[in-house]
């Protein structure tokens, strides 16, 4: 009996290689789709819905975790205990919500820096720590150099505006080139067809759609996956386990997102999808960036 080749070569590829792939994949399909329909809006307000949707879906069960991450390094053994500190973290979240809205430029520039510190370990699989946050950097900025307007519009719907924002823009623009002519040079140095791809990947998704469906790409099938297979690998086998506490605080996700956008709205202050995807992701961000620099890297020996 004969094996299929490809099921071989698939099952030969690591877990880090199958997500190039997965990557590469969507970026085809997004050309393919810009050529047979290229009156596609991916600003269309459904599909920014869809797209918050399959953020919250696939992208924010990787944060639920961080009770179990806190529980096998802290006495967390009660159920106050447990309560305790989720209402600590929800404290550190809202927070840093009311941070934003206080001082927008600073809630940005701060989520970018925790951004690229955090998201800067994404590629360590293909090439040295420097060289992965430069990448987090081109993640970041490179929308910037290619959607300049649309970045600009996103930066107003965060509440900055102004000189300010356009002068963000043009720093982001400059950051995105440098460190696209830095990438391409680690390319070059450093080839890694895996880590090639990926990028050229996330550049054809970009110039192909816009900034929230590259963002959702990244986020959802590099970042949160690779955190979720990492866990499961080397902190928490039971993967059903994981899953229902992966459910458990998506559940209270959505309640106190829901919570907070009515509140909102009672208060008057008019708060748009697009602004509470980053600046939800920049509030659970905090919280959950300091327990895993301090106790996920130090259960983990694969960094």
């Amino acid at each position: 009996m004969k094996t299929n080749t490809s099921t071989v070569a698939l099952k030969a590829l690591t877990f880090r290689q199958k997500q190039s792939i997965a990557i590469a994949v969507v970026s085809v399909l997004l050309m393919s789709l810009g050529t047979i329909a290229p009156q596609i809006d991916f600003s269309a307000s459904n599909i920014t819905a869809g797209l918050a949707v399959l953020i919250l879906l696939f992208g924010v069960p990787h944060g639920g975790l961080d009770l179990d991450l806190a529980s096998r390094r802290w006495p967390l053994s009660t159920n106050i205990q447990k309560l305790l500190f989720c209402c600590a973290y929800l404290a550190i979240v809202a927070v840093a919500i009311g941070f934003w809205f206080a001082l927008p430029i600073l809630g940005l520039v701060s989520f970018m820096v925790l951004s690229v510190w955090h998201f800067g370990a994404d590629w360590t699989d293909y090439v040295r720590v420097a060289h992965s946050r430069v990448t987090a950097v081109w993640v970041l900025t490179i929308p910037a150099l290619l959607h300049p307007q649309e970045f600009l519009s996103i930066l107003e719907v965060l509440m900055i505006r102004g000189d300010i924002a356009q002068m963000y823009v043009t720093v982001s623009a400059f950051v995105g080139l440098t460190s696209s002519i830095f990438l391409l040079m680690v390319f070059a140095k450093h080839f890694q067809i895996h880590f090639v791809l990926e990028v050229f990947s996330l550049a054809m998704i970009l110039l192909y759609s816009n900034i929230l469906v590259f963002f959702t790409a990244y986020f959802c099938l590099i970042h949160s996956a690779r955190y979720l297979h990492r866990y499961t690998k080397h902190i928490n086998r039971d993967t059903r386990a994981v899953s229902q506490q992966s459910s458990m605080m998506l559940l209270a996700t959505i309640v106190l997102g829901a919570g907070l956008y009515y509140a909102t709205g009672q208060i008057g202050v008019s708060v748009s999808i697009y602004a509470w995807i980053f600046i939800g992701l920049f509030a659970l961000t905090v919280p959950h960036m300091v327990l895993v620099e301090r106790l996920f890297k130090s259960e983990s020996s694969d960094d």
